[in-house]
């Protein structure tokens, strides 16, 4: 008989999918992912980007899913909930069940019928130790309640350095930590990345050899800090050969148009919301990626940026920072909300061409680790570690 794991996940996302594919064809495996919302297949108003987005890719491929629900509101936690939970646990007969977080109605009564029904909890999130603006009674109330929570979780899969500090606080021990890396869909930006003629694509944009260009890729939102990146050109010396690609929208759009068009002319490339399979393009045709967020608990865009083998600058609230991007090896890191450190970074790169190849060829050494694969492996190793302790038990008993 196989091993059977109940995934639960909001709804359906492009870097998770791969990871529900891949765990799909374990041949061991019999997985079903369950869902709250059909927003990302059917399409609709993105509340960040503020315009409407359906993926361009197949999002329900590859893998067995189940709709709980189809129109849920996410930021209502407290809705989203399913009914008879613990019926949905035993008729699928799951020995293993598997969260991405905490927050929802959903995740809490999963966590209490698989403890009461004997099946396996099995967490991935973006776990961080990245300090919100909370309140000294929140942050008490909310440590209290991820300690009862932890308490039951039987393995823990951790994206990255942050996220083992996260649960390191927490007590949790080393033999339930197992590493499953961040990541995106590898094959699908290796195939883009070999789909696309940077000097073609160069020429396409406008773009002349000698204009050193940055990218910026995110929501245009206050956290994703697209005001500081300007603030920061606004202080380079000379940026007469520097261009800037934006790809995003939000709320902060006209205010990004207008000063960017300001500041550079037609060398700021201003191209709103691209779809998955149109992202690599841009990715080509720059030299440096920039993401100066003030929180971000990881920032898989980074991932994307170092698949086309581009360094880095990002602030040290991202979170990713310390895996993918130690700070001279494949990019820069610099003080959240310091424009002037910002600056002093993207000059150095300016300045130095050959740094900056230098760093990219770095950027795509270091990200050949973070891969489908090896995230499922961390995935594959924690339920044959348990698997093994449950025969011990069961040896032991008898």
């Amino acid at each position: 008989m196989n091993t059977r794991l109940a995934v639960f996940a909001t709804h359906p996302i492009q870097y998770q999918v791969p990871i529900w594919r891949a765990l799909a064809e374990t041949p061991w495996l019999d997985v079903i992912v369950y869902y709250f919302s059909d927003h990302s297949v059917r399409g609709g108003l993105d509340e960040d980007f503020g315009v409407p987005v359906a993926w361009d890719i197949p999002l329900l491929d590859g893998y067995k899913s189940v709709f709980i629900a189809r129109n849920t509101k996410f930021r209502q936690h407290t809705n989203i909930k399913i009914r008879n939970v613990k019926s949905l646990l035993r008729e699928g007969r799951y020995h293993y069940v598997f969260l991405q977080g905490y927050t929802h109605v959903f995740e809490r009564q999963v966590l209490s019928a698989s403890r009461s029904l004997g099946i396996k909890v099995i967490m991935r999130g973006e776990f961080s130790t990245m300090k919100k603006n909370r309140g000294l009674l929140k942050t008490y109330l909310r440590r209290q309640y991820l300690k009862w929570f932890y308490s039951h979780v039987d393995a823990f899969c951790y994206i990255g350095t942050d996220a083992k500090q996260h649960l390191e606080a927490f007590d949790i021990p080393e033999e339930k930590l197992f590493f499953s890396p961040y990541c995106v869909d590898t094959a699908r930006f290796l195939a883009q990345s070999s789909g696309y003629n940077r000097a073609s694509t160069r020429q396409l944009l406008g773009l002349a050899d000698n204009h050193f260009t940055f990218l910026f890729s995110g929501k245009l939102i206050p956290r994703k800090e697209i005001l500081l990146l300007l603030d920061a050109l606004e202080q380079l010396p000379c940026n007469d050969n520097v261009a800037l690609i934006v790809l995003g929208d939000g709320p902060l759009k006209s205010q990004v148009i207008k000063r960017g068009v300001n500041l550079l002319g037609s060398r700021f490339l201003f191209k709103g919301f691209v779809n998955q399979t149109k992202l690599g393009q841009y990715f080509l045709a720059s030299d440096v990626f920039v993401l100066p967020s003030y929180y971000e608990t990881w920032g898989l865009v980074v991932n994307e940026a170092m698949q086309f083998g581009l360094p880095v600058i990002v602030s040290d609230m991202v979170g990713c920072y310390p895996d993918l991007v130690p700070d001279g090896i494949t990019g820069f890191v610099f003080p959240s909300g310091n424009s002037r450190a910002l600056a002093s970074c993207m000059q150095r790169l300016i300045q130095n061409p050959e740094l900056s190849k230098q760093l990219g060829a770095q950027a795509l050494r270091r990200i050949s680790g973070f891969t489908v694969q090896s995230a499922i492996d961390g995935i594959l190793e924690t339920i044959g570690t348990r698997a093994q302790e449950s025969c011990k038990s069961a040896a032991t008993a008898n």
